[in-house]
């Protein structure tokens, strides 16, 4: 039987809301977060499979 490479990407996202007065504001207070903030502050830590976009057979390798 042939054997095949399939790959596919996993798309992670992650939203925080912050009260600032610009989006420079914004961004410079989501990088003073440590990563348990970051963990406790995230409004939906959505996460999927996309496609995939490529495949591929590999040939097998003969044993030495």
């Amino acid at each position: 039987m042939k054997r095949y490479i399939v790959q596919v990407t996993e798309s992670i996202n992650h939203s925080y809301e912050f009260e600032a007065e610009t989006e420079q504001d914004a961004l410079d207070a989501y990088d003073r977060l440590t990563e348990a903030q970051l963990k406790s502050r995230d409004l939906d830590g959505d996460s999927g499979w996309d496609r995939p976009w490529d495949v591929y057979e590999i040939e097998e390798v003969a044993p030495k």
